[in-house]
């Protein structure tokens, strides 16, 4: 519709699709577009005065808080406070297995996201040397 009526092209009907929208797809029909209008419509209030998540009390926690909760409805385990002190590697593959945490118990996931203030010194070093 915003193409063949306004005759936009390029970035410049990527730009207008996604501000109205909100959707990158620059071959998006109409009905799609109107589909993403009403969601982002019916997002508008519900976390304040606008459709987005924004920080309320404080810059990073909302934002954090948002994706805890995306992570955990995708089966996300969260721990907190957990000092991570060795790294396991399968040999055959050089791909990371599991973790020993500061109790001794060994951990796996398929993947593992932390911040470097929960590895010990020398699994830091390790991984240094690895990427």
């Amino acid at each position: 519709f915003v193409q063949s009526t306004y005759g936009l092209t390029g970035k410049v009907l990527t730009a207008v699709v996604y501000a109205i929208g909100f959707d990158g797809n620059d071959n998006a029909t109409t009905t799609e577009g109107l589909k993403s209008v009403k969601i982002y419509l019916q997002s508008l209030g519900r976390y304040g005065n606008s459709a987005y998540l924004c920080p309320l009390y404080g810059v990073g926690t909302e934002l954090a808080q948002a994706f805890c909760r995306v992570s955990a409805v995708y089966g996300g385990i969260y721990m907190l406070q957990h000092e991570l002190v060795k790294h396991n590697v399968d040999d055959a593959t050089n791909q990371w297995k599991s973790v020993v945490d500061h109790a001794g118990r060994t951990l796996q996931a398929k993947q593992l996201i932390c911040s470097r203030e929960y590895l010990s010194n020398n699994m830091d070093t390790y991984i240094e040397a690895r990427t």
